[in-house]
This record gives structure tokens, sequence and C-alpha cells, in this order.
């Protein structure tokens, strides 16, 4: 009798197996080991790209509008004093509504899944990680 072994850790499967006993991983009737995640390409839906792109123009606003208020605030012949200090701090507050606006946009743009649950960094075994 033929035995099975399991392609992803090389453990030995009994005939009926359907997961293997060893890492969990999916067997199918031949024995190879099934993909849990789609092969195909990523497909960006309309909404989320419509979301990008003014994420992303909003962020190139923001930049714009925050050095534009930096530049303003070191005119003193325009200016008060107080005007130019408000004109300073309102520009570094847009530069930083602006960076924030393009990684967000970048991040919907490019599909990325941030801070989902560790499965990327730490394997299935994420729950049993100790943090202190």
């Amino acid at each position: 009798m033929n035995k099975r072994f399991c392609p992803n850790c090389g453990a030995v499967l009994s005939r009926d197996n359907i997961f293997c006993g060893s890492c969990g991983a999916k067997i199918d009737e031949f024995g190879a080991v099934k993909s849990e995640k789609p092969t195909g390409t990523k497909r960006r839906p309309t909404g989320v790209m419509i979301l990008a792109i003014l994420n992303i123009l909003g962020g190139i606003g923001g930049l714009i509008a925050g050095f534009g208020m930096m530049a303003l605030s070191g005119d003193q012949y325009y200016l008060l004093d107080e005007e130019a200090a408000l004109f300073g701090i309102l520009g570094m507050l847009f530069i930083i509504i602006g960076l924030v606006d393009l990684v967000i946009g970048y991040g919907l743009w490019t599909l990325k899944r941030w801070g989902e649950d560790g499965r990327d960094y730490y394997g299935d075994n994420w729950h049993s990680m100790q943090y202190w």
C-alpha cells in the first residue's frame, strides 16, 4: 500500500485525511496542498479606486496649501506677527494632513491590508505569541 505524504511538511497521511495533522494544510484527493488564497489577480473595486484618487488629490492639495501658508508666514510686509504665527501653524497642519492623505491614498490604490492580524509576520501561530 502506498503511503501518502503531505507536500507542505512531509508528514505521513492516511487515505481519508482532508487536512494534514502536523501542519494543518488542506490536502486534495491527489495529495497536493490546496491554497487557501485565490491565485487570480487583485481587482480594485471602483469605489475604492475613486477614494484612492480623491485621497491622493487631497494630499497633494494639502501639501501645496501647507507649503504656501508656510511661505506666507515668513512675509512680514503683509502679515502681522499673530497672523504669521497662525499661518505657520496652519501650514504645518496642512502638510501633516496632506502626508497622511497620500499614505491612505497609496494604501487604497495598492489594496494593502495593514495591521490585519499579524499572520503575515508570525504565521498561523500568532495567537500564541506573548507580547510581554
